[in-house]
């Protein structure tokens, strides 16, 4: 697809009307998923990964069901990958193997959306490894540059119904993010 103010235009429209279509009472968040992964398309960002999402919401609220769908809908996309969590918990979770298990599916699949479902449940070095994975440039062997990255959480999502919050979301996405993430290790 030719990178030109009409594509932009018109793959944003498509991408953001079939997300709503299928998702409801998400107009904010499919609004900010849109604008960002066309931004980054078009911009062809230096970033370590083509966009990085954080997902927070009760059990059941269709966290996992908006990833599928961002996987189906968006023509850059060809494969979703799921890791559930809670499988690297307590002792028996290895960073290094966790790190090669996601190099190796970016490896055969460098156009996918990679889901890290209920990161809270992961033991802190393995999220300090997903982390490292996808911020230190010069030790992988493998391009980011074309995936999308969702974590997913259900322990921050009583934090939404505060206005302070809901002000950040809205006016500074970034810093909520980073508000988030804090909040989670």
């Amino acid at each position: 697809m030719k990178k030109n103010r009409e594509n932009y235009n018109q793959l944003s429209k498509e991408l953001e009307s079939a997300l709503k279509e299928h998702l409801f009472d998400q107009e904010d968040a499919i609004e900010t998923i849109v604008k960002t992964l066309i931004q980054s398309y078009m911009l062809e960002s230096k970033s370590k990964v083509q966009a990085l999402f954080t997902f927070i919401g009760t059990a059941n609220s269709g966290k996992h069901y908006a990833c599928e769908l961002l996987a189906k809908l968006y023509p850059k996309i060809t494969q979703l990958k799921t890791f559930y969590m809670e499988q690297y918990s307590g002792e028996i979770s290895d960073e290094q193997s966790f790190q090669k298990e996601v190099i190796a599916f970016v490896q055969n699949n460098p156009n996918a959306v990679l889901v890290f479902e209920d990161i809270e449940k992961a033991d802190l070095q393995i999220q300090l490894a997903l982390y490292t994975l996808f911020t230190d440039y010069e030790k992988n062997e493998v391009d980011f540059s074309k995936i999308i990255v969702i974590v997913t959480t259900t322990s921050l999502s009583s934090l939404l119904q505060r206005k302070d919050v809901q002000k950040l979301l809205k006016t500074d996405p970034l810093q909520a993010h980073t508000f988030f993430i804090s909040l989670l290790t």
